[in-house]
């Protein structure tokens, strides 16, 4: 029966990760996700600061929005390897750097520094 069903896409990405890597992978999958959505969250709170760059604030925002319409994306789009695109982890790592820049922002204006999970 499952010869019956090779070769042929998933419902959503959700679904391909579930059945390729079980729980553990998609709880792996939603934490890296949720993860980046509060570290771009903590960098918009951390750039309103006046006494910060504000291009910190809509880079935040922007990598939020997109990463957001990655999700939504993959929960309806039904192709071959979606779980495993290249633009998933493009915007994890943009959302590391940005938080990275941002922690060493924070540091330069002489706030206490804080560890930056993502």
């Amino acid at each position: 029966m499952a010869a019956a069903y090779a070769g042929v896409p998933h419902n959503n990405t959700f679904i391909q990760v579930g059945a390729e890597l079980g729980r553990a992978g998609l709880v792996a999958l939603h934490r890296i996700d949720r993860d980046g959505i509060r570290s771009l969250r903590r960098v918009t709170r951390l750039a309103a600061d006046p006494a910060c760059a504000t291009d910190l604030s809509r880079l935040a925002q922007a990598l939020t929005a997109a990463l957001i319409g990655f999700v939504t994306g993959s929960f309806f789009l039904s192709c071959h390897d979606c779980a495993y695109h290249d633009i998933l982890y493009t915007l994890l790592a943009f959302t590391l750097a940005l938080a990275k820049i941002a922690h060493h922002a924070d540091t330069q204006l002489g706030r206490a520094p804080r560890h930056v999970p993502i």
